[in-house]
């Protein structure tokens, strides 16, 4: 089980980036999309790096979502916006993606128009919980809220 935790005072990038129960969705998202696993640590993301070629559309992909996961923890502990729900982040995404569009090739661009396309609807479509089994079969939900106190805020997340 993970703890994330908003604070002002200390921030951990691993957790922001890759343990925090809403970098896991946005990473899970990414895995299924390419069909390999990318945002388990840094590694896994900069490991494509070495291949740009091969794994264009995928570096531009987790470049936008390092700086959105960035952003999200800014707005939530500095300016005090309160958490919206994945909707919002998987939004972001699509935004920041088609605003950095104009600056690919057309082959780049369409593939990641495809990408854009996908996370478009997975923010326009309606909330769902994620449950994942424990190796006793009992069904566990992703995340649970643990305390909300001035400008912390504690999620419980399970990652296989």
């Amino acid at each position: 089980m993970m703890l994330l935790a908003f604070s002002v005072r200390k921030e951990n990038q691993l957790l922001i980036f890759f343990q925090c129960c809403v970098a896991v969705n946005v990473w899970d998202f990414i895995s299924a999309y390419f069909s390999r696993t990318v945002g388990s640590d840094f590694e896994s993301v900069a490991a494509l790096w070495l291949s740009n070629k091969k794994f264009t559309v995928c570096n531009i992909v987790s470049s936008a979502v390092l700086w959105v996961l960035w952003k999200l923890c800014n707005l939530l502990c500095f300016q005090g916006v309160p958490w919206m729900g994945m909707k919002k982040v998987f939004a972001q995404l699509g935004r920041m993606l088609r605003g950095w569009l104009p600056m690919f090739k057309s082959e780049v661009q369409e593939e990641l128009e495809q990408f854009i396309m996908m996370v478009e609807v997975e923010a326009s479509s309606a909330p769902r919980i994620k449950w994942r089994t424990d190796s006793s079969g009992l069904v566990q939900s992703t995340a649970r809220r643990l305390e909300d106190s001035g400008n912390v805020m504690m999620f419980a997340c399970n990652r296989p």
